[in-house]
């Protein structure tokens, strides 16, 4: 049997002063013994009938939430609607953590409860988390239906680390950036860091990136139409490839990155080989767009970043250049370059392309 309350040494409620309870309020005292030991025993009609007898605010105590847990685990929606409309005060910090226990460990049952909570104004970001991890697509099905972003806080990244495949699918469909820098890091060592650090994975590192390659394969062919239907049937100039089109203006994202989605990054080696007044500069492949992504992620999360290691692309800015090793490091793929051979290649590009251009100013005129 619980402990009850009358028990406790200091003679209050939990929460502070302004739960103070002096140990003649009685009724209350014996509410939330009650409330406690009939949802231990799952008494929920006994529990019913108790709360119906009670006019008062219910008092915030561990065991008052304690029982309001237990009705929600086990979808006794109205026993928790009934406990909210009688004033049951749960703290804003012990809301957002009951939605996210609720949400990441509890059954879809428990959704209705969640619900409420939420239409309560209880934080949704510590489920959110929670449930990209371990969770099912059903509940953060939930948690979008009563207006949360679920997209926040990068949650496909952390269903990436975790390798929650089916979450990973749910969340692309969403709208997720499958190539945010979070991501990149994840497929580059962060996913096995990850899963041993926080233990329990939803899935092996392996079948997250399957699962994330097969994921950008659809997503390039979404984004190979759109790029055939903006760039037309020209090859795109660089400075059309960094405007921003009208179709993707609210993610904030270039032509060019629209390309490196879409497969064509030849196009942009193709213009940044024509144009040798305003050569590729690394803001145009590190410029994020508004999920963070860029061209240097895209192409990083695809296995494809040596395409932009090209030193035909850098020889004319190699300060640019020096720029790229460093923001893959900052991405956790540092791997993917070796920094003193790339700086060579583009110093052995430049030397070859000046001396071209000296021989040629120094050949005698017709």
């Amino acid at each position: 049997m619980s402990r009850h309350p009358h028990d406790q040494a200091d003679g209050f409620f939990d929460g502070g002063e302004d739960r103070q309870a002096s140990r003649g309020d009685d009724a209350a005292w014996q509410l939330v013994f009650d409330l406690d030991d009939l949802s231990a025993k799952g008494l929920w009609a006994d529990m019913r009938e108790r709360l119906a007898k009670y006019a008062d605010a219910i008092p915030y105590h561990d065991f008052s939430e304690q029982a309001f847990r237990r009705a929600a685990l086990e979808g006794k929606t109205d026993i928790a609607e009934t406990m909210l409309n009688h004033g049951f005060d749960l703290p804003a910090d012990a809301g957002a953590a009951m939605i996210g226990e609720l949400a990441g460990k509890g059954p879809l049952k428990a959704a209705a409860v969640i619900g409420l909570l939420l239409d309560q104004g209880y934080d949704a970001g510590e489920a959110i988390v929670g449930i990209a991890a371990r969770g099912q697509p059903d509940m953060m099905a939930v948690l979008k239906k009563h207006g949360c972003d679920i997209l926040q806080g990068d949650s496909f990244a952390v269903s990436l680390h975790a390798g929650n495949a089916a979450m990973m699918r749910y969340l692309f469909n969403a709208g997720a950036d499958i190539y945010t820098p979070a991501a990149v890091s994840g497929l580059h060592g962060g996913i096995e860091k990850y899963q041993s650090a926080n233990g329990r994975p939803a899935g092996t590192p392996d079948a997250a990136r399957a699962a994330h390659a097969a994921l950008w394969q659809e997503d390039e062919r979404m984004w190979c139409q759109y790029y055939a239907a903006t760039a037309g049937k020209g090859h795109p100039s660089l400075a059309e490839l960094r405007a921003i089109p009208a179709g993707t203006a609210s993610r904030s994202m270039t032509l060019m990155q629209v390309a490196a989605r879409a497969g064509c990054f030849d196009d942009i080696v193709s213009a940044a080989l024509r144009d040798k007044d305003n050569p590729l500069s690394a803001d145009d492949v590190l410029r994020p767009a508004a999920a963070g992504a860029s061209v240097l992620s895209v192409l990083a999360a695809r296995g494809e970043a040596e395409k932009i290691l090209d030193a035909r692309l850098w020889w004319r800015r190699p300060d640019d250049a020096a720029k790229l090793p460093a923001a893959l490091k900052e991405m956790g793929a540092e791997k993917l370059l070796n920094p003193a051979a790339f700086t060579a290649d583009i110093q052995r590009m430049r030397l070859k392309n000046l001396a071209r251009e000296a021989n040629m100013r120094l050949r005698p005129k017709p």
